[in-house]
């Protein structure tokens, strides 16, 4: 429910900040990410320093944090399968009221 309250830039920062920590240890294939990225979870302080992954980690693997059934799967356009990546979304109703 944070995201409701950023308003200004440096309550954006903290919460971009905190969203990176909490998916460094909860999402595995992330986690991993950063470990082959030899990023140190502590060293990162600024969101200019926050790694993304590229679109090809979310065609190879199933990108989520925590177990659940994902209510909805969003791929993205390619001409044969194996080239789109997934989105798994566990509520449509969040991803409606936060997009």
């Amino acid at each position: 429910e944070r995201i409701f309250s950023v308003d200004s830039d440096a309550s954006f920062c903290e919460l971009a900040l905190d969203v990176f920590r909490y998916q460094a240890k909860q999402n595995r294939v992330y986690s991993k990410f950063l470990e082959l990225m030899r990023v140190k979870v502590e060293d990162v302080l600024s969101i200019r320093d926050i790694p993304f992954m590229s679109v090809e980690a979310f065609k190879t693997n199933e990108v989520v944090t925590g177990v659940y059934e994902a209510e909805a799967i969003f791929k993205s356009s390619g001409t044969i399968s194996s080239d789109r990546s997934e989105h798994r979304v566990r509520s449509l109703a969040w991803y409606h009221r936060v997009s």
